[in-house]
């Protein structure tokens, strides 16, 4: 009697958190929707780069993430998923959006921050960001040794410089796709620094390559070896042979 009762309260006290994983994965989904609707009228839908347009690949990552949260709580992995779709559906809106008013001549100032939000955003998910905690947790929901999860956070720490710079860099806003438009955050007189957002950018990607290729090299037993997986040059995980 006492078992079912307790089993009952352990229920009813986890449906808030559930409700709320899965109230996450559909307003990421609905952000999905409307930037395709957006796409769309940008006639921008067959746009599959990660420049402005919605990640097509990227849409199933609150949907897995949704169900491992919900199921395995004490997993990191499934909030990082989901995480990662929140922040890929809030790219995808604020770039299609941007694309749409600012081709505009008077430039709306919403305009402006949703496409500095799109220029930094994608740091948050790669290569410094959250992909590189689930590839350092995968798959039980922490890293194999202590070392890998100093490489994490050291890489996370290098993102971090980056985005600061890059929120504080005063040049304008270019993002591949958009009309360039002033940095609503950059600081007048920092230009001396600008180099800095390059340097701390190719140390993030490094740091993250490293983790990435080593992490699948020992996935797939090849004991570090390149030749079956691994990243490309500039950071990005390379395809499964």
């Amino acid at each position: 009697m006492r078992t079912a009762v307790g089993s009952r309260r352990r229920v009813a006290s986890g449906l808030p958190v559930g409700a709320l994983v899965w109230a996450v994965a559909g307003v990421s989904l609905a952000g999905f929707v409307v930037a395709w609707v957006l796409a769309g009228h940008n006639h921008d839908l067959l746009h599959v780069t990660a420049d402005t347009g919605p990640d097509r690949f990227l849409v199933t990552y609150p949907v897995v993430g949704a169900v491992l949260a919900s199921r395995m709580r004490s997993n990191p992995i499934g909030w990082f998923l989901l995480g990662m779709g929140v922040i890929a559906a809030a790219r995808g809106l604020a770039g299609e959006y941007a694309l749409d008013v600012l081709a505009a001549p008077s430039r709306p100032g919403t305009g402006v921050w949703a496409a500095w939000f799109t220029s930094w955003s994608l740091t948050l998910v790669f290569p410094t960001g959250l992909l590189l905690f689930v590839l350092l947790l995968f798959p039980e929901g922490r890293p194999p040794t202590a070392r890998w999860a100093v490489l994490g956070w050291l890489a996370s720490g290098l993102g971090l410089v980056y985005l600061v710079i890059n929120w504080l860099d005063p040049a304008a806003i270019a993002v591949t796709g958009l009309p360039s438009v002033p940095n609503p955050t950059g600081v007048r007189g920092l230009t001396q620094y600008r180099g800095r957002v390059r340097s701390a950018r190719a140390c993030g990607s490094r740091a993250s390559a490293a983790c990435c290729w080593r992490r699948r090299a020992w996935w797939s037993g090849t004991g570090g070896q390149p030749g079956r997986s691994g990243c490309s040059s500039s950071g990005s995980p390379m395809p499964w042979p």
